[in-house]
């Protein structure tokens, strides 16, 4: 594939979106469709504000299973499309602290 075909393919894959953090405006660049799925098992994954969503368990079409603890174990389940990046072994999520609460599994 030669590098134009490639920079088109990236700008296709790539989605803006616009989010309201904390009453300032982010731009996130959503890249989905960019994540090797298979790597991201057994990687760390965080929220915003670098919230510790635990490791990552499963991965399933439409689900993130995550453990967070030692001893008392939080499961997160998480949605695909809440994933943002997977970027030196974090799998970032566009995930709030209050928000990772709806997710969360005893």
């Amino acid at each position: 594939m030669r590098r134009n075909e490639c920079i088109n393919r990236f700008y296709l894959l790539t989605v803006v979106r616009i989010s309201i953090v904390k009453s300032n405006v982010a731009i996130l660049f959503y890249m989905n469709e960019t994540i090797d799925w298979e790597k991201v098992i057994k990687k760390e994954a965080r929220g915003l504000d670098d919230y510790d969503l635990g490791e990552v368990q499963e991965v399933n079409e439409d689900i993130v299973i995550t453990k967070k603890g030692v001893v008392d174990k939080d499961r997160f389940y998480l949605p695909r499309s809440k994933a943002l990046r997977f970027e030196e072994d974090k799998l970032w999520f566009e995930v709030s602290k209050d928000e990772a609460k709806a997710y969360k599994h005893d």
